[in-house]
């Protein structure tokens, strides 16, 4: 799935047949994050302002069609890099206040105790969010660190530990988790005063048994 000029493709992830129209907007739409069973795309609408929207998406005889999109609820303006987590509950972002970027989480569905607010998760700066598919862990880069948060989810509220280091020097803004823990990082290199992308991806492997070796878990 990609963005070309205010309209969001999709195509097979096997190549197969041409790329078709998603959505059209009425600016530059990012698209960001499925849930897990696919049927649900946040994506960021790029106008005066940034905005995430959050839009059904089915399946309809191996064809995808999105439904009508919605302004997520409450979520600010300048919001980018929206990220569901693994169970769909909840949604991490990008948001710049005072000059700098950090990351929330808030929730993506309707609470039933009614809270809503959203919950600081980066300590200084972060961007980027990435969930770990076991369902404890919310990564992001800080400058040229990798960071990760453990969490838990107490009375329908989203408590989030102390950021800790993952690895020191990530090489790159750029990057993914893979499901099996493999980290992807599109690295960068100076020229002449410069950064301009140096197309090297980069695989950090083993990431979580890494983890479990310098956090024991008892």
């Amino acid at each position: 799935m990609y963005t070309e000029g205010s309209i969001i493709r999709w195509t097979r992830g096997d190549e197969a047949g041409e790329a078709q129209s998603l959505l059209q907007g009425n600016g530059i739409d990012s698209p960001s994050s499925f849930t897990h069973d696919g049927k649900k795309l946040a994506f960021v609408e790029l106008t005066s302002a940034a905005k995430i929207h959050v839009v059904s998406v089915e399946d309809e005889g191996g064809r995808l069609k999105a439904g009508v999109p919605e302004p997520f609820a409450q979520s600010p303006i300048g919001a980018t890099a929206p990220a569901f987590s693994p169970d769909g509950r909840w949604l991490a972002y990008t948001l710049a206040e005072s000059g700098r970027n950090n990351v929330f989480v808030q929730r993506s569905l309707p609470s039933p105790s009614g809270q809503s607010g959203r919950t600081l998760v980066s300590s200084n700066q972060g961007a980027n969010p990435r969930w770990s598919r076991n369902g404890r862990e919310l990564l992001y880069v800080a400058g040229d660190r990798l960071m990760s948060v453990s969490y838990t989810v107490k009375d329908d509220a989203f408590v989030a530990d102390a950021p800790r280091v993952r690895v020191e020097k990530l090489g790159g803004s750029e990057w993914d988790l893979a499901p099996d823990g493999r980290i992807a990082v599109l690295t960068r290199s100076e020229t002449a005063g410069a950064i301009t992308p140096d197309h090297t991806v980069v695989f950090l492997q083993n990431f979580f048994d890494e983890l479990r070796r310098r956090v024991p878990v008892n």
